[in-house]
């Protein structure tokens, strides 16, 4: 039984090619990209993964990010990584979701959390 995976939604108060290039080489080290319309960014996607000793595996992690008026939304999925045959993933999958925060924070960004929780 794989565990599910866990969820944040993000407001961040920035401009989405700063909070998109802060975040790129931390979280999209498997994959990166952006989506323009009319010549702005609409929308962005991150793929990356991090090896955790607690479950000797990686965890991976999903951001989209949606350029919104006045912010920018980030959609975070922490998911895949589990330890034994149940795949268990000690918390994990909220860890690496959480990391986007504190990393934000660490560079003196201002958001708050829509919605976070587990998935399935």
């Amino acid at each position: 039984m794989v565990q599910p995976g866990y969820y944040i939604r993000y407001e961040v108060y920035g401009t989405f090619l700063e909070i998109y290039d802060l975040l790129q080489p931390r979280f999209g080290n498997i994959s990166h990209h952006i989506q323009k319309q009319d010549g702005r960014s609409v929308w962005g996607v991150l793929l990356g993964s991090q090896y955790y000793m607690r479950v000797e595996s990686e965890v991976a992690i999903t951001i989209l990010l949606h350029n919104e008026p006045d912010s920018v939304i980030l959609e975070v999925t922490g998911y895949a990584g589990g330890k034994g045959l149940l795949s268990v993933s000690y918390g994990a999958h909220r860890a690496i979701a959480e990391q986007v925060g504190q990393f934000l924070e660490d560079y003196g960004y201002k958001f708050s959390i829509q919605f976070s929780g587990a998935l399935g």
